[in-house]
């Protein structure tokens, strides 16, 4: 991502935001995990909430004081959620 002018970057975050998924949200069909920091820049918490509530069969988790990039900063709490979602026990801790 480094290596992408950042005039690219922009366009593209400038695009983003101008879709709006809010209707189809409804119409996805296989259980969903969605996982987000509490203090994330690019999607408020009451973004998250009505995703979650118009996403079916859907499960919203938070990690109060993160930002954004859940994923990335702690991707084994994203393992353990997504396999207490999954149904599964969480990996051994080592």
């Amino acid at each position: 991502m480094d290596k992408t002018p950042a005039s690219i970057g922009q366009a593209l975050h400038a695009y983003l935001d101008s879709l709006d998924f809010g209707p189809h949200l409804k119409d996805i069909t296989v259980p969903t995990l969605l996982l987000t920091g509490d203090e994330s820049p690019t999607t408020a918490p009451e973004q998250q909430q009505f995703m979650a509530a118009q996403i079916p069969n859907s499960q919203l988790t938070v990690w109060p004081g993160l930002g954004h990039g859940v994923n990335v900063i702690y991707p084994e709490w994203c393992v353990d959620k997504m396999r207490e979602f999954l149904g599964r026990p969480a990996a051994p801790t080592l």
